[in-house]
């Protein structure tokens, strides 16, 4: 019984030991990931004359799921690219003194490239700090009709031409095998959408007036692959 217990003991050492002592040099990962976006400023604003104006966008808590994939350069530093899909609904607004419930939503295609520097390089738990940007594609969908001057039209999806967008967080990775992590990531997101057009087939409806702007909050695992022997 004890020689059992030290056993299973020396093999807990001997696995945290592996953890703890893991570089990360020359490995690559493969990340997938979900959780939600919070929508901040306009886009999250519901003041009626601001979305008379076409500035507020009236948007709820919405959800996220996207993949990544990166290659560290040094134990420290890593380069990679990640895909991100956002999704946001609406808020119950009052226009002239009337409740208006909507179903439309802000949708996103996120195509990036970021760069990550990871605080510690011991120990199964690594903090790090990331910043990246690149291209964002917007859809508004399920739009009603009526908000576009549109009497006779139930609802349309609305294309918003294509801007770039930057993002800068964090987060913690935590090593529950040599080959695999956990982690949780926040990071700011701001896409810059400030006189995108806004078209509904060969109709020009305006433009964006602002610029959009949200928190992310996603969590996901880590596939660790190579890495110098």
């Amino acid at each position: 019984m004890v020689k059992a217990a030290l056993t299973l003991f020396l093999c807990v050492l001997l696995s945290f030991s592996a953890l703890t002592a893991q570089d990360l040099m020359g490995k690559f990962n493969v990340s997938p990931f979900a959780g939600i976006g919070v929508p901040m400023g306009d886009l999250a604003s519901d003041d009626p004359e601001e979305i008379l104006d076409g500035d507020a966008a009236f948007r709820s808590i919405g959800f996220k799921f996207g993949v990544a994939a990166e290659f560290f350069f040094t134990p420290n530093l890593a380069a990679g690219v990640n895909f991100r899909y956002v999704s946001f609904g609406s808020k119950e607004i009052e226009l002239i003194e009337e409740t208006f419930e909507s179903d439309s939503k802000i949708t996103g295609m996120m195509f990036g490239a970021h760069a990550k520097y990871v605080l510690t390089t011991v120990g199964p738990v690594r903090p790090y700090v990331l910043g990246g940007g690149g291209l964002y594609m917007s859809e508004f969908k399920d739009v009603e009709g009526i908000l576009f001057d549109f009497t006779d039209i139930d609802k349309i999806d609305v294309d918003v031409d294509s801007k770039f967008y930057f993002l800068f967080g964090g987060g913690v990775m935590y090593f529950v095998s040599p080959n695999i992590s956990i982690f949780g990531e926040a990071t700011f997101d701001y896409a810059m959408t400030d006189g995108a057009k806004l078209k509904y087939e060969d109709m020009d409806l305006g433009e964006v007036g602002t610029n959009y702007y949200f928190l992310d909050l996603i969590v996901g695992l880590n596939f660790w692959f190579g890495g110098i022997q």
